[in-house]
């Protein structure tokens, strides 16, 4: 019966090896482990936040002098969602920022993070293009968003059957404008879009001329009654309180015709992101790592509801509009992140029978 056993097992793909007699673990160095790992499988902890960075840039330098003589502090953040403080700790840097889930809602966020004021100057002073983004050169950003991230909403749009001649667009943080840009040569009737950096909308100004250096939340709730799309791309998950600010959107939005498209990270896929390490998912410009059912549920309590999900790999567009009736979503977050992340990680292992099997069959 062993025999049997072991030979179907290798026809698919599988090998039994026996595993050596463990060595007993001294129950205080497996509390201080499970402390360090919490519900994780397989987990890198740390996260090197200049990852990404490019290293000869001087805002690399400045960065990192502020981190070391404190002119940036930190400070421990409540839950964007419920307002929880009772958080399980995914990942922390050595300069002392953390990534934790609330354990109440399920919402993955950096808990421990910069003050709001420094946020702010991190990224007007260059810091955020430099750590974050590799110093990405301002021609290239703008292809990006042109060429490439304005290709998911096109396809979206085009698989609802929307017509780009009864398509009227607003842009919150619309950067330099490639993805408006796009939308127009894809045939939209109006587009429009507004940021506050205003470097960026003076660069785009070139390309396009619809854009806008100001907050689009100002504006007269009527102005949001010519439009019938408020696009947000990779916007949410950088916003200091997310909750407010779609709060604020929602108190624009009057018509249930108007539907707001929201592009972010997505947890749930986020091992797609990196064959090497669930840590390259994280940097400490993305405060809030939303799922299906986190992002569901701060939508809802701002008063929208959710109307497609569509998944890009380590990104999803969700698109929602504003609803009286509410799908109750009693789903649990907590679980669903912790699952999401020890996928990745599992993904990521080695030694995962994945891995293994693949192995096995090449050697047959």
């Amino acid at each position: 019966m062993k025999k049997q056993i072991k030979s179907i097992l290798n026809l698919l793909g599988y090998d039994i090896q026996r595993i050596p007699q463990s060595t007993p673990v001294d129950k205080q160095e497996c509390h201080s482990r499970h402390e360090m790992q919490g519900a994780f499988y397989s987990h890198n902890k740390v996260v090197d936040i200049y990852q990404y960075a490019d290293h000869q840039s001087p805002h690399v330098l400045t960065f990192k002098k502020k981190i070391s003589d404190k002119t940036y502090d930190f400070i421990n953040c409540s839950c964007a969602i419920c307002k929880s403080n009772d958080y399980t700790l995914v990942s922390e840097s050595d300069e002392g920022f953390t990534w934790s889930i609330c354990k109440k809602c399920g919402l993955l966020q950096i808990n421990r993070r910069l003050k709001d004021r420094d946020i702010e100057t991190f990224y007007k002073s260059g810091e955020y293009q430099a750590i974050c983004m590799g110093n990405l050169d301002d021609n290239i950003h703008f292809s990006l968003e042109h060429r490439i991230m304005s290709l998911y909403f096109i396809d979206i749009f085009n698989l609802l059957k929307m017509k780009p001649e009864e398509t009227n667009v607003i842009e919150i943080g619309c950067g330099s404008g490639g993805i408006l840009l796009a939308l127009k040569e894809w045939g939209a009737k109006v587009v429009k879009g507004y940021d506050i950096d205003e470097y960026r909308v003076n660069y785009g100004k070139k390309y396009i001329s619809e854009i806008e250096f100001g907050d689009a939340l100002s504006l007269d709730p009527e102005v949001y009654s010519n439009y019938n799309l408020v696009l947000l791309s990779n916007v949410l998950e950088h916003l200091i309180d997310p909750m407010e600010f779609l709060n604020k959107l929602s108190l624009q939005i009057k018509s249930q015709n108007i539907s707001v498209v929201i592009d972010i990270p997505n947890l749930e896929y986020c091992y797609s992101y990196s064959s090497i390490s669930f840590s390259k998912f994280l940097h400490i410009a993305h405060l809030w790592y939303f799922n299906s059912i986190t992002i569901e549920r701060l939508l809802n309590s701002v008063g929208f509801c959710v109307d497609y999900i569509f998944t890009r790999g380590a990104g999803f567009t969700v698109i929602c509009s504003k609803r009286t009736q509410l799908i109750d979503n009693n789903n649990n977050g907590y679980w669903n992140s912790v699952s999401a992340i020890n996928y990745a990680n599992h993904l990521n292992d080695p030694n995962n029978i994945s891995v293994v099997a693949k192995e096995t069959m090449n050697r047959l």
